[in-house]
C-alpha cells in the first residue's frame, strides 16, 4: 500500500521538498529488498513514477549524484549482494528505471 501512495503522489506530481522526494526513494529502496514478489513489483512502479516526475535528467545524462544513489547502488547490489530477494528486488528495479536514467541520450 505504500509503493503504491508513493506512485500515486509522483503521477498527481504533488509537491514534495527534495528531503521528501529522497525519503520516499529511501523507502522504495527498503521495499526493493523485501521478501515478498508482490511488494518488490510495487515498489519498481513506484521507483519508476518517482524517478520519472521528481529528479530530472538533463540533456547530459543524470547528475553524478544521482547516477550513484540509484544505477551505481543497484548494479552494486545485484552483483554482491548475498539475499536472492535484494538481488531480484534491485533487478527489478534496474528494469524499471525511466530510459532517461540509462541511456540519455539517442545516441545509446
Amino acid at each position: 500500500a505504500a509503493c503504491r501512495m508513493i506512485e500515486c503522489i509522483a503521477l498527481a506530481s504533488i509537491f514534495l521538498t527534495v528531503k521528501q522526494q529522497v525519503r520516499l526513494l529511501d523507502s522504495l529502496d527498503a521495499c526493493l529488498v523485501h521478501p515478498n514478489e508482490s511488494i518488490q513489483k510495487s515498489a519498481a512502479t513506484a521507483l519508476n513514477a518517482l524517478l520519472t516526475h521528481y529528479f530530472p535528467v538533463s540533456s547530459n545524462g543524470p547528475s553524478a549524484r544521482l547516477q550513484n544513489r540509484v544505477v551505481d547502488k543497484y548494479i552494486s547490489a545485484v552483483r554482491t549482494d548475498d539475499n536472492p530477494a535484494a538481488t531480484r528486488g534491485f533487478s527489478l528495479a534496474l528494469g524499471a528505471l525511466p530510459a532517461k536514467l540509462l541511456a540519455p541520450s539517442g545516441e545509446v
